[in-house]
């Protein structure tokens, strides 16, 4: 649960510095993973704590699960506004059906 909060607000950050989603939603789960790395290495140092890959991964689920999240709520904020503003346009477009921009 951390580590989805961790990658919202990386994400938060990521997604004002690059221009594309894709490469924010990247660099936020970089930079969550090396965090997660970061943080495993530290508990070696811990007595009775040790360091695993393993938690590496799942940290980075997590940190991927809240990333999608924010996208995901992201994108039906935008369908809900451009629906409200009258902009909806069907996602897929059945045979013989017309849509209004292509004028066919």
């Amino acid at each position: 649960m951390e580590y989805a909060v961790l990658g919202a607000f990386f994400l938060g950050f990521f997604g004002t510095i690059f221009a594309g989603i894709r490469k924010g939603c990247l660099a936020a789960w970089g930079c969550a993973l090396v965090y997660a790395a970061f943080d495993e290495l530290h508990q070696l140092f811990v007595a009775g704590r040790e360091a695993a890959l393993k938690d590496v991964c799942i940290d980075g689920a997590g940190a991927l699960f809240g990333i999608l999240a924010v996208c995901g709520v992201g994108y039906l904020y935008k369908e809900a506004v451009n629906r409200k503003k009258g902009r909806t346009a069907p996602a897929v477009r059945l045979e013989g059906e017309k849509h209004e921009t292509l004028g066919r």
